[in-house]
Protein backbone atom coordinates (compact mmCIF):
# COMPACT_ATOMS: atom_id res chain seq x y z
CA UNK A 1 0.00 0.00 0.00
CA UNK A 2 1.18 3.43 -0.41
CA UNK A 3 2.82 5.57 2.41
CA UNK A 4 0.66 8.27 3.52
CA UNK A 5 3.00 11.50 2.63
CA UNK A 6 4.28 13.10 6.28
CA UNK A 7 5.13 16.51 6.89
CA UNK A 8 9.19 16.92 6.52
CA UNK A 9 11.10 18.51 9.20
CA UNK A 10 10.86 22.17 7.27
CA UNK A 11 7.03 23.22 7.20
CA UNK A 12 5.62 23.66 4.02
CA UNK A 13 5.20 27.38 2.57
CA UNK A 14 1.99 29.01 3.84
CA UNK A 15 -0.07 29.75 1.12
CA UNK A 16 -1.77 33.26 1.20
CA UNK A 17 -4.91 33.28 2.51
CA UNK A 18 -8.42 35.08 0.74
CA UNK A 19 -8.63 38.67 2.92
CA UNK A 20 -12.07 38.72 1.27
CA UNK A 21 -13.28 35.15 3.10
CA UNK A 22 -11.50 35.22 5.88
CA UNK A 23 -13.57 36.18 9.22
CA UNK A 24 -13.01 40.10 10.23
CA UNK A 25 -11.49 40.58 13.65
CA UNK A 26 -13.29 43.10 16.60
CA UNK A 27 -12.73 46.41 16.83
CA UNK A 28 -8.94 46.49 18.00
CA UNK A 29 -7.56 44.25 16.07
CA UNK A 30 -6.28 40.88 17.60
CA UNK A 31 -4.16 40.30 14.69
CA UNK A 32 -1.02 40.71 16.79
CA UNK A 33 -2.62 41.20 20.15
CA UNK A 34 -1.12 38.34 22.94
CA UNK A 35 -4.06 39.74 25.13
CA UNK A 36 -6.58 37.47 22.62
CA UNK A 37 -4.38 34.70 22.85
CA UNK A 38 -4.50 34.46 26.44
CA UNK A 39 -8.05 34.53 26.70
CA UNK A 40 -8.84 32.27 24.12
CA UNK A 41 -8.40 29.10 26.81
CA UNK A 42 -8.48 30.92 29.81
CA UNK A 43 -7.37 29.94 32.99
CA UNK A 44 -9.37 26.07 33.19
CA UNK A 45 -8.74 23.26 31.42
CA UNK A 46 -10.00 22.24 27.93
CA UNK A 47 -10.47 18.57 28.22
CA UNK A 48 -13.20 18.51 30.89
CA UNK A 49 -17.11 18.09 30.61
CA UNK A 50 -17.75 21.80 31.33
CA UNK A 51 -16.30 22.67 28.55
CA UNK A 52 -14.69 25.93 26.93
CA UNK A 53 -17.35 28.90 25.71
CA UNK A 54 -17.72 29.22 22.20
CA UNK A 55 -17.23 33.05 22.80
CA UNK A 56 -13.63 32.31 23.09
CA UNK A 57 -13.37 30.52 19.40
CA UNK A 58 -14.91 33.68 17.93
CA UNK A 59 -11.31 35.96 18.88
CA UNK A 60 -9.40 32.49 16.59
CA UNK A 61 -9.75 34.60 13.24
CA UNK A 62 -6.46 33.93 10.99
CA UNK A 63 -3.68 35.04 13.46
CA UNK A 64 -2.01 31.97 14.29
CA UNK A 65 -0.46 33.48 17.75
CA UNK A 66 -4.10 32.51 18.52
CA UNK A 67 -5.20 29.53 17.39
CA UNK A 68 -2.12 28.40 18.22
CA UNK A 69 -2.74 28.94 21.79
CA UNK A 70 -5.81 26.27 21.81
CA UNK A 71 -3.47 23.65 19.91
CA UNK A 72 -0.73 24.09 23.05
CA UNK A 73 -2.80 23.76 25.12
CA UNK A 74 -4.58 21.02 24.61
CA UNK A 75 -1.45 19.03 23.70
CA UNK A 76 -0.32 19.98 27.06
CA UNK A 77 -3.47 18.65 28.51
CA UNK A 78 -3.60 15.51 26.67
CA UNK A 79 0.01 13.98 26.67
CA UNK A 80 0.13 13.97 30.38
CA UNK A 81 -3.23 12.63 30.89
CA UNK A 82 -1.93 9.58 28.15
CA UNK A 83 1.05 9.54 30.03
CA UNK A 84 -0.79 8.48 33.17
CA UNK A 85 -2.04 5.39 31.10
CA UNK A 86 1.19 4.51 30.28
CA UNK A 87 1.82 4.97 33.97
CA UNK A 88 -0.92 2.25 34.94
CA UNK A 89 1.21 -0.04 33.21
CA UNK A 90 4.44 0.36 34.81
CA UNK A 91 4.66 -1.18 38.44
CA UNK A 92 6.45 1.42 39.68
CA UNK A 93 3.38 4.22 39.46
CA UNK A 94 0.70 2.07 38.66
CA UNK A 95 -1.00 3.49 41.89
CA UNK A 96 -0.12 6.58 41.70
CA UNK A 97 -1.51 6.84 38.13
CA UNK A 98 -5.43 6.89 39.46
CA UNK A 99 -6.37 4.61 36.67
CA UNK A 100 -7.98 1.20 38.05
CA UNK A 101 -8.93 -1.92 35.86
CA UNK A 102 -12.20 -2.13 34.51
CA UNK A 103 -11.88 -5.54 32.81
CA UNK A 104 -11.24 -6.39 29.23
CA UNK A 105 -13.71 -7.37 25.98
CA UNK A 106 -12.42 -9.83 23.71
CA UNK A 107 -13.82 -9.92 19.90
CA UNK A 108 -13.36 -13.35 17.61
CA UNK A 109 -13.96 -13.81 13.75
CA UNK A 110 -15.09 -12.09 10.80
CA UNK A 111 -18.46 -11.49 12.11
CA UNK A 112 -17.11 -9.09 14.74
CA UNK A 113 -13.62 -7.89 13.68
CA UNK A 114 -13.94 -8.11 10.09
CA UNK A 115 -11.04 -10.94 9.97
CA UNK A 116 -9.93 -14.20 11.47
CA UNK A 117 -8.33 -12.65 14.42
CA UNK A 118 -9.03 -12.14 18.09
CA UNK A 119 -9.21 -8.26 19.60
CA UNK A 120 -8.47 -7.69 23.00
CA UNK A 121 -9.60 -4.67 24.71
CA UNK A 122 -8.38 -3.08 27.58
CA UNK A 123 -10.13 -0.97 29.92
CA UNK A 124 -9.55 1.61 32.63
CA UNK A 125 -11.61 4.10 34.88
CA UNK A 126 -10.44 6.90 36.61
CA UNK A 127 -11.98 10.17 38.66
CA UNK A 128 -10.74 13.26 37.29
CA UNK A 129 -11.25 16.73 39.16
CA UNK A 130 -12.49 19.45 37.27
CA UNK A 131 -12.32 23.00 37.23
CA UNK A 132 -16.22 24.84 38.42
CA UNK A 133 -17.72 21.40 38.75
CA UNK A 134 -18.55 19.74 42.35
CA UNK A 135 -16.75 16.09 42.72
CA UNK A 136 -14.98 14.31 40.19
CA UNK A 137 -15.50 13.67 36.46
CA UNK A 138 -15.85 10.19 35.38
CA UNK A 139 -13.08 9.34 32.74
CA UNK A 140 -12.90 5.95 30.85
CA UNK A 141 -9.77 4.36 28.58
CA UNK A 142 -9.42 1.17 26.50
CA UNK A 143 -6.38 0.08 24.93
CA UNK A 144 -5.59 -2.46 22.00
CA UNK A 145 -3.02 -3.61 20.13
CA UNK A 146 -3.02 -4.24 16.21
CA UNK A 147 -0.80 -6.35 13.21
CA UNK A 148 0.38 -3.47 11.14
CA UNK A 149 -1.16 -5.06 7.93
CA UNK A 150 -3.85 -4.19 5.36
CA UNK A 151 -5.88 -7.57 6.45
CA UNK A 152 -8.75 -8.15 7.66
CA UNK A 153 -9.36 -8.11 11.39
CA UNK A 154 -6.86 -5.48 11.72
CA UNK A 155 -5.27 -2.10 9.61
CA UNK A 156 -1.78 -1.27 9.09
CA UNK A 157 0.03 2.16 9.62
CA UNK A 158 -1.30 3.92 6.74
CA UNK A 159 -4.79 2.93 6.93
CA UNK A 160 -4.90 4.23 10.35
CA UNK A 161 -3.10 7.37 9.67
CA UNK A 162 -5.21 7.88 6.55
CA UNK A 163 -8.56 7.28 8.03
CA UNK A 164 -8.02 7.80 12.21
CA UNK A 165 -6.25 11.26 11.52
CA UNK A 166 -6.66 12.93 8.22
CA UNK A 167 -9.98 11.70 7.92
CA UNK A 168 -11.57 11.33 11.34
CA UNK A 169 -14.49 13.18 11.15
CA UNK A 170 -15.53 11.29 7.90
CA UNK A 171 -14.73 7.96 9.32
CA UNK A 172 -16.47 8.52 12.51
CA UNK A 173 -19.53 9.59 10.81
CA UNK A 174 -19.27 6.44 8.04
CA UNK A 175 -18.69 3.69 10.56
CA UNK A 176 -20.76 4.70 13.43
CA UNK A 177 -24.12 3.44 13.40
CA UNK A 178 -25.38 5.72 16.07
CA UNK A 179 -24.25 9.22 13.95
CA UNK A 180 -27.08 10.73 11.99
CA UNK A 181 -24.84 13.79 11.07
CA UNK A 182 -21.21 15.41 10.93
CA UNK A 183 -20.89 18.33 10.45
CA UNK A 184 -16.98 20.90 10.43
CA UNK A 185 -18.42 24.05 11.31
CA UNK A 186 -14.68 25.90 11.42
CA UNK A 187 -11.59 24.90 10.27
CA UNK A 188 -8.29 26.45 10.52
CA UNK A 189 -6.14 25.30 7.32
CA UNK A 190 -2.91 27.75 8.52
CA UNK A 191 -2.18 25.36 11.31
CA UNK A 192 -0.67 22.56 8.62
CA UNK A 193 2.11 25.30 8.54
CA UNK A 194 2.87 26.27 12.00
CA UNK A 195 6.09 25.06 12.90
CA UNK A 196 6.57 22.35 15.25
CA UNK A 197 6.69 22.04 18.65
CA UNK A 198 8.73 20.82 21.25
CA UNK A 199 7.85 18.91 24.32
CA UNK A 200 4.38 20.02 25.70
CA UNK A 201 4.08 18.07 28.97
CA UNK A 202 5.88 15.23 26.59
CA UNK A 203 9.65 15.10 27.04
CA UNK A 204 10.94 14.87 24.08
CA UNK A 205 8.26 15.31 21.80
CA UNK A 206 8.29 17.08 18.89
CA UNK A 207 4.28 17.97 17.35
CA UNK A 208 3.73 18.59 13.88
CA UNK A 209 1.22 18.51 10.67
CA UNK A 210 -1.33 19.96 12.81
CA UNK A 211 -5.68 20.44 11.93
CA UNK A 212 -7.69 22.55 13.95
CA UNK A 213 -11.39 22.59 13.62
CA UNK A 214 -14.47 22.31 15.28
CA UNK A 215 -17.28 19.84 14.77
CA UNK A 216 -20.63 19.21 15.26
CA UNK A 217 -21.28 15.25 15.62
CA UNK A 218 -25.03 14.05 15.76
CA UNK A 219 -26.11 10.90 17.62
CA UNK A 220 -29.13 9.22 17.81
CA UNK A 221 -29.25 7.74 21.55
CA UNK A 222 -32.68 5.93 21.86
CA UNK A 223 -35.75 6.07 20.37
CA UNK A 224 -37.50 7.30 23.05
CA UNK A 225 -34.71 10.38 23.24
CA UNK A 226 -33.78 13.55 21.60
CA UNK A 227 -30.88 13.47 19.63
CA UNK A 228 -27.55 14.72 20.99
CA UNK A 229 -24.92 16.68 19.01
CA UNK A 230 -22.05 16.82 20.72
CA UNK A 231 -19.86 20.28 19.44
CA UNK A 232 -15.91 20.14 19.74
CA UNK A 233 -13.08 22.04 19.18
CA UNK A 234 -10.35 19.44 17.85
CA UNK A 235 -7.06 18.68 16.95
CA UNK A 236 -4.91 16.32 15.41
CA UNK A 237 -1.32 16.25 15.33
CA UNK A 238 1.93 13.87 15.07
CA UNK A 239 5.17 13.59 17.44
CA UNK A 240 7.55 12.11 15.34
CA UNK A 241 10.17 11.06 17.30
CA UNK A 242 7.59 8.55 19.34
CA UNK A 243 6.09 7.93 15.94
CA UNK A 244 2.68 8.32 17.18
CA UNK A 245 -0.44 10.45 16.40
CA UNK A 246 -3.22 12.51 18.46
CA UNK A 247 -6.86 13.14 17.86
CA UNK A 248 -8.03 15.80 20.97
CA UNK A 249 -11.78 16.57 21.08
CA UNK A 250 -12.77 19.28 24.01
CA UNK A 251 -16.51 20.20 24.44
CA UNK A 252 -17.49 23.96 23.46
CA UNK A 253 -20.05 25.09 25.93
CA UNK A 254 -22.83 28.19 25.27
CA UNK A 255 -23.10 26.10 22.11
CA UNK A 256 -26.08 27.69 21.09
CA UNK A 257 -24.81 31.16 20.86
CA UNK A 258 -22.49 30.21 18.44
CA UNK A 259 -22.98 32.38 15.07
CA UNK A 260 -23.57 29.65 12.23
CA UNK A 261 -21.47 30.62 8.63
CA UNK A 262 -23.61 33.12 6.44
CA UNK A 263 -26.47 30.73 4.23
CA UNK A 264 -25.70 28.00 7.04
CA UNK A 265 -27.01 26.82 9.97
CA UNK A 266 -25.35 24.19 12.73
CA UNK A 267 -26.99 21.08 13.32
CA UNK A 268 -27.82 22.05 17.15
CA UNK A 269 -29.94 24.67 15.42
CA UNK A 270 -32.57 22.07 14.51
CA UNK A 271 -35.27 21.21 16.42
CA UNK A 272 -35.26 18.35 19.39
CA UNK A 273 -32.08 18.56 19.97
CA UNK A 274 -30.12 18.47 23.16
CA UNK A 275 -26.52 19.82 23.18
CA UNK A 276 -23.81 17.43 25.18
CA UNK A 277 -20.47 17.20 26.30
CA UNK A 278 -17.54 14.95 24.90
CA UNK A 279 -13.99 15.19 25.75
CA UNK A 280 -11.41 12.37 24.54
CA UNK A 281 -8.09 11.80 23.20
CA UNK A 282 -7.29 9.11 21.11
CA UNK A 283 -3.38 8.00 20.47
CA UNK A 284 -2.10 5.99 17.77
CA UNK A 285 1.71 4.80 17.94
CA UNK A 286 3.86 1.73 16.78
CA UNK A 287 5.55 -0.33 20.07
CA UNK A 288 7.30 -3.49 20.45
CA UNK A 289 5.29 -5.95 21.81
CA UNK A 290 7.00 -8.96 23.31
CA UNK A 291 5.43 -11.70 25.52
CA UNK A 292 3.60 -14.95 25.85
CA UNK A 293 0.91 -14.26 23.83
CA UNK A 294 -1.57 -16.34 26.09
CA UNK A 295 -3.76 -13.36 26.33
CA UNK A 296 -4.37 -11.21 29.27
CA UNK A 297 -1.73 -10.14 32.10
CA UNK A 298 -1.62 -12.65 35.29
CA UNK A 299 -2.86 -9.90 37.53
CA UNK A 300 -6.17 -8.77 35.42
CA UNK A 301 -6.93 -12.77 36.17
CA UNK A 302 -6.79 -11.97 40.28
CA UNK A 303 -2.87 -12.98 40.51
CA UNK A 304 0.18 -10.69 40.96
CA UNK A 305 1.77 -9.77 37.17
CA UNK A 306 5.30 -11.61 36.69
CA UNK A 307 5.69 -9.04 33.76
CA UNK A 308 9.74 -7.21 34.59
CA UNK A 309 11.43 -4.34 33.11
CA UNK A 310 14.72 -3.40 31.44
CA UNK A 311 16.07 -0.12 30.57
CA UNK A 312 17.92 0.29 27.31
CA UNK A 313 19.93 3.42 25.98
CA UNK A 314 19.33 5.31 23.22
CA UNK A 315 22.99 4.94 22.82
CA UNK A 316 22.71 1.43 20.95
CA UNK A 317 22.59 -1.27 23.67
CA UNK A 318 18.78 -1.36 22.63
CA UNK A 319 19.48 -2.79 19.12
CA UNK A 320 22.47 -5.41 20.36
CA UNK A 321 19.96 -6.38 23.28
CA UNK A 322 17.12 -7.59 21.32
CA UNK A 323 19.25 -8.87 18.88
CA UNK A 324 20.64 -11.69 21.78
CA UNK A 325 16.96 -12.28 23.34
CA UNK A 326 14.91 -12.15 19.86
CA UNK A 327 17.98 -14.36 17.51
CA UNK A 328 18.23 -17.54 20.95
CA UNK A 329 15.56 -19.45 18.75
CA UNK A 330 15.95 -17.93 15.13
CA UNK A 331 13.45 -14.82 15.85
CA UNK A 332 15.78 -12.28 14.80
CA UNK A 333 18.09 -12.46 12.05
CA UNK A 334 21.37 -10.01 11.73
CA UNK A 335 19.33 -9.14 8.39
CA UNK A 336 16.76 -8.03 10.03
CA UNK A 337 18.39 -5.19 11.94
CA UNK A 338 20.75 -4.77 9.29
CA UNK A 339 20.96 -0.75 8.61
CA UNK A 340 18.95 -0.49 11.79
CA UNK A 341 18.91 3.23 13.44
CA UNK A 342 19.36 2.01 17.37
CA UNK A 343 17.90 6.01 18.44
CA UNK A 344 14.98 5.18 16.43
CA UNK A 345 14.94 1.42 17.61
CA UNK A 346 15.14 2.69 21.45
CA UNK A 347 12.53 5.42 20.58
CA UNK A 348 9.83 2.23 19.28
CA UNK A 349 9.91 3.30 16.04
CA UNK A 350 9.36 1.15 13.42
CA UNK A 351 10.01 2.83 10.71
CA UNK A 352 12.12 0.07 9.09
CA UNK A 353 10.35 -2.30 7.31
CA UNK A 354 13.08 -5.27 7.42
CA UNK A 355 13.22 -5.20 11.60
CA UNK A 356 8.76 -5.40 11.70
CA UNK A 357 9.04 -8.55 9.21
CA UNK A 358 11.79 -10.39 11.02
CA UNK A 359 9.81 -11.04 14.21
CA UNK A 360 7.44 -13.37 14.50
CA UNK A 361 3.50 -12.63 15.53
CA UNK A 362 2.52 -12.73 18.99
CA UNK A 363 -1.63 -13.64 19.63
CA UNK A 364 -3.41 -11.48 21.89
CA UNK A 365 -0.85 -8.69 23.13
CA UNK A 366 -1.95 -7.08 25.90
CA UNK A 367 -0.89 -4.03 27.63
CA UNK A 368 1.24 -5.74 29.80
CA UNK A 369 3.58 -6.85 27.13
CA UNK A 370 4.47 -3.74 25.74
CA UNK A 371 7.48 -1.77 25.11
CA UNK A 372 6.20 2.12 25.08
CA UNK A 373 8.13 5.40 25.30
CA UNK A 374 7.14 5.61 28.71
CA UNK A 375 5.33 9.09 30.19
CA UNK A 376 8.53 10.80 31.26
CA UNK A 377 11.28 9.56 28.84
CA UNK A 378 13.92 12.39 30.33
CA UNK A 379 16.43 10.08 31.18
CA UNK A 380 16.17 8.89 27.26
CA UNK A 381 15.47 5.25 28.28
CA UNK A 382 12.93 3.30 27.40
CA UNK A 383 11.37 0.27 29.52
CA UNK A 384 10.62 -3.25 27.37
CA UNK A 385 8.22 -4.80 29.31
CA UNK A 386 7.88 -8.68 28.83
CA UNK A 387 6.31 -12.39 30.09
CA UNK A 388 8.68 -14.11 32.00
CA UNK A 389 10.34 -16.61 29.89
CA UNK A 390 8.96 -14.94 26.57
CA UNK A 391 11.13 -15.14 23.47
CA UNK A 392 8.79 -13.84 20.44
CA UNK A 393 8.40 -9.95 19.93
CA UNK A 394 6.34 -7.94 17.11
CA UNK A 395 6.01 -4.42 15.85
CA UNK A 396 2.78 -3.30 16.81
CA UNK A 397 -0.04 -0.58 16.65
CA UNK A 398 -1.02 0.25 20.31
CA UNK A 399 -5.12 2.16 20.06
CA UNK A 400 -5.42 3.80 23.18
CA UNK A 401 -8.23 6.23 24.11
CA UNK A 402 -9.44 8.51 27.50
CA UNK A 403 -12.29 9.73 27.35
CA UNK A 404 -15.67 11.49 29.47
CA UNK A 405 -19.09 12.40 28.15
CA UNK A 406 -22.44 13.42 29.34
CA UNK A 407 -25.52 13.41 27.29
CA UNK A 408 -27.18 15.69 29.37
CA UNK A 409 -30.92 16.65 28.80
CA UNK A 410 -33.13 14.15 31.25
CA UNK A 411 -29.99 11.76 30.99
CA UNK A 412 -28.49 11.38 34.62
CA UNK A 413 -24.18 11.23 34.39
CA UNK A 414 -24.75 8.49 37.13
CA UNK A 415 -26.74 6.23 34.56
CA UNK A 416 -24.54 6.70 31.73
CA UNK A 417 -21.24 6.60 33.40
CA UNK A 418 -21.75 2.34 34.23
CA UNK A 419 -21.94 1.48 29.98
CA UNK A 420 -19.41 4.17 28.58
CA UNK A 421 -16.45 1.85 29.30
CA UNK A 422 -18.31 -1.29 27.13
CA UNK A 423 -19.33 1.28 24.62
CA UNK A 424 -15.97 2.55 23.44
CA UNK A 425 -14.74 -0.72 23.65
CA UNK A 426 -16.84 -2.12 20.69
CA UNK A 427 -15.69 1.25 18.73
CA UNK A 428 -12.47 -1.12 18.17
CA UNK A 429 -13.72 -4.12 16.13
CA UNK A 430 -16.56 -1.39 14.52
CA UNK A 431 -13.25 0.30 12.62
CA UNK A 432 -11.54 -2.83 11.90
CA UNK A 433 -14.52 -4.21 10.15
CA UNK A 434 -15.81 -1.03 8.23
CA UNK A 435 -12.18 -0.87 7.39
CA UNK A 436 -12.08 -4.07 6.30
CA UNK A 437 -15.42 -3.45 4.27
CA UNK A 438 -13.32 -0.12 3.04
CA UNK A 439 -10.36 -1.93 1.52
CA UNK A 440 -12.56 -4.21 -0.53
CA UNK A 441 -14.26 -1.04 -2.51
CA UNK A 442 -9.83 -0.06 -2.93
CA UNK A 443 -8.97 -2.13 -5.83
CA UNK A 444 -5.28 -0.18 -5.93
CA UNK A 445 -5.45 2.29 -3.55
CA UNK A 446 -3.80 5.68 -3.91
CA UNK A 447 -3.06 9.03 -2.26
CA UNK A 448 -4.01 12.23 -2.89
CA UNK A 449 -2.20 15.60 -2.54
CA UNK A 450 -3.67 15.77 1.11
CA UNK A 451 -2.72 12.29 2.39
CA UNK A 452 -6.54 10.53 1.94
CA UNK A 453 -6.72 7.19 0.66
CA UNK A 454 -9.02 7.34 -2.62
CA UNK A 455 -9.89 4.04 -4.42
CA UNK A 456 -8.08 3.23 -8.21
CA UNK A 457 -10.34 6.10 -9.95
CA UNK A 458 -9.30 8.89 -7.59
CA UNK A 459 -12.64 9.46 -5.51
CA UNK A 460 -13.13 9.22 -2.47
CA UNK A 461 -16.66 7.11 -2.52
CA UNK A 462 -16.63 7.91 1.37
CA UNK A 463 -17.19 11.39 1.06
CA UNK A 464 -15.92 14.26 2.52
CA UNK A 465 -17.62 16.35 5.67
CA UNK A 466 -17.07 19.70 3.95
CA UNK A 467 -16.26 22.65 6.28
CA UNK A 468 -17.74 26.24 5.76
CA UNK A 469 -14.52 27.74 5.04
CA UNK A 470 -10.94 26.93 3.76
CA UNK A 471 -7.53 27.27 4.55
CA UNK A 472 -6.93 29.71 7.23
CA UNK A 473 -10.83 30.62 7.06
CA UNK A 474 -13.18 30.50 10.19
CA UNK A 475 -16.98 30.57 10.12
CA UNK A 476 -17.88 33.08 12.51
Amino acid sequence: MAEVPRPSSQPAQAPAASSSRLPQPPAGSIEASSTAAENIAGDSRMLCLLGVPSARFRLLGSNTATFETVIQQLIREAAPLMGSIDDFYNPTFSKKSGWSRKGSKTYTGVAQTGGDVSINVELLTKKLRAPGQDGAEPWACRRSYHSDSATGGTASWDEFYAYMKTQHVDTERAMTDTVVNAKVVAEWGLARYMLPLEGMGRPGAKWSDFTLTIVEMEHRIGSLLDNRVFPVVQVTCQNQPFNEFYVISAPISNWKDYPAAEGSHKLADKDKIVVGSYASVEVFRKVLVTGSGRGRPEAEAGGRSRSRSKSLSRTGGVVGQLRRRLSKRGRLSDAGLAGANPADAALVSANSASSAAAVAPVPDATAADVTTPGANPADNEVSVSHAEGSDIAEWRIEWTMATASHARGNLPLAFQTPVVPGKIAEDVPMFTKWVAAKRDQIAEPVINDVGNLLPADGNDQAGTAAPEGTAGEQAA
